[in-house]
Parts: structure tokens; sequence; C-alpha cells
């Protein structure tokens, strides 16, 4: 780590890996409801919270070393984020490069509150599916400002997403219900219920 006190981050990590990542396993060998949604319940009141401000912290200052920093970063945004039920490779381009650069002004920011009344529940329901259909535009964004290795990333990330989702579904239904999907509505509701609030 590069601040001695960011190893707290570690233990999040080793933490996360170490029983999310069984727990998926098992999923995958005994798919069974109740074991999917025990899971689930066990990542969101473990482990969602804490790794999203993880997230939001390793984007805006630097956790790791520099040697170290590349391998961090594709450890949290492309190996974690879909356990946690964030698409791999979407999370900086979507909060650093585009919702703080265009703070939060309407049209540049996909994610901007601006045209929504912020305490009527119907427009937060409009927000949240916003949310879903536009964050697929990422990439475009990307190349619009010319940051193509991150519309790489970002489209990358969610072509395996989506295909994954897909594909699963079809063969490995209750695995990829309670893996990708449930995780991913959720955590997208709390991301987005965290910006319009």
């Amino acid at each position: 780590m590069k601040d001695p006190r960011d190893v707290i981050m570690i233990s999040l990590i080793l933490n996360i890996l170490f029983s999310v990542v069984p727990l998926t396993v098992l999923l995958f060998l005994y798919p069974s409801h109740m074991l999917g949604l025990t899971i689930c319940v066990f990542k969101f009141a473990m482990w969602m919270q804490r790794f999203i401000l993880m997230m939001h912290y390793s984007e805006h200052r630097q956790m790791f070393k520099q040697h170290y920093h590349k391998l961090g970063k594709h450890l949290l945004n492309v190996i974690i984020c879909p356990f946690i039920g964030i698409p791999p490779g979407l999370y900086r381009l979507h909060h650093v490069v585009m919702h703080h650069i265009e703070n939060n002004v309407f049209d540049e920011d996909l994610s901007s509150t601006e045209p929504y009344q912020r305490d009527n529940f119907f427009h937060f329901l409009i927000y949240f599916y916003r949310y879903w259909t536009h964050l697929y535009f990422l990439p475009m964004y990307a190349i619009k400002k010319e940051r193509y290795e991150l519309a790489f990333t970002a489209f990358s990330g969610a072509f395996v997403w989506i295909s994954t989702i897909a594909i699963g579904l079809k063969y490995h239904y209750i695995f990829t219900l309670y893996t990708l999907l449930v995780p991913g509505i959720f955590c997208g509701f709390l991301m987005m219920f965290g910006n319009f609030s």
C-alpha cells in the first residue's frame, strides 16, 4: 500500500476474496435458490457498502504503490467488481472521468440528477432505469472525449458482463441470477440512490 493507513483495504480485499469466491464456487456446484439468496444477503450485508466506499476512495487516491498500482486497479475493477454487482471496467470511467469532470451537468454527465425532482420517488425510478440503459453508452462518451483506452476497457467490460449474463441465464440460471443479476440490480440501485440523494 502507498499509505500504511490503507492496509485495512488489503484486509477488506482478502476478506471478500476468501469469502465470496468460495461461496460463489459452492453455488456453481450446488445451485439452489436458498443458497443463492443467502449468499446475496451475506454479500450485501458484509461487503457491498464497504467495497463501494473502497472503490470510491481508490479512484480518488492512489492506494497501491506504483509497482502494484495497475495490478491493484485490475483486481478491484475487473475481478472483484462483478462479484459485488458492478460491471467490470466501468466504475472509473463512470465515476471519475464522467461524473466528476462533467460535474452532474445534464447531457454530458449520463448520470446527472439535474433534470429530476429529487424528492419524487417516480423520478428516482426513471433515474434508476436510465442508469441501466445509459451505462452502456459510456464507451461512446469516452470516445467523444478521446479517452480511447477507457473506451476499450468499458466496451470490453460491458460486452463480457452482458454476454456472461445472457449465456449464464440460459445454461446456469440459478448461479447467474444470484451471482451477477441480483447483485447488479441491487448494487446499481444503491449507487444511484446515493447519487440521487
